[in-house]
């Protein structure tokens, strides 16, 4: 169900004590070929924790407890899986055994690529 009649986001995942809500669009690229665009907001002040560019695919993701969560991911086309820790709360990911400002994750994932 959409968050809102204008939202494009179209599945919502909530963290076990309902804080933080991870939304996810799936769109075709290609025949075939599906991107599962997201972000991370807070419940309630829909503030935007993190949103990576569209090219990035949420494959999976498992929530650790009310804040963090761990989510698979590539990058539209044919990247290989990249899995991140991500902090809510503290705003930082942990990625290849580092802990980065979230702000700072796509950057520090695109040079893995």
């Amino acid at each position: 169900m959409p968050v809102n009649k204008h939202d494009e986001y179209v599945e919502c995942f909530e963290s076990p004590d309902g804080s933080f809500v991870i939304e996810v669009m799936s769109e075709e690229v290609r025949m075939s070929h599906w991107i599962n665009s997201f972000r991370i907001v807070k419940n309630g002040s829909r503030v935007v924790v993190w949103e990576p560019a569209r090219s990035w695919s949420l494959e999976s993701h498992t929530w650790l407890n009310g804040s963090e969560v761990e989510v698979v991911l590539r990058k539209y086309p044919g990247s290989p899986y990249l899995t991140v820790r991500i902090d809510c709360n503290g705003r930082t990911a942990q990625f290849n055994n580092a802990v980065f400002p979230l702000a700072t994750l796509e950057t520090v994932m695109n040079l893995e690529l």
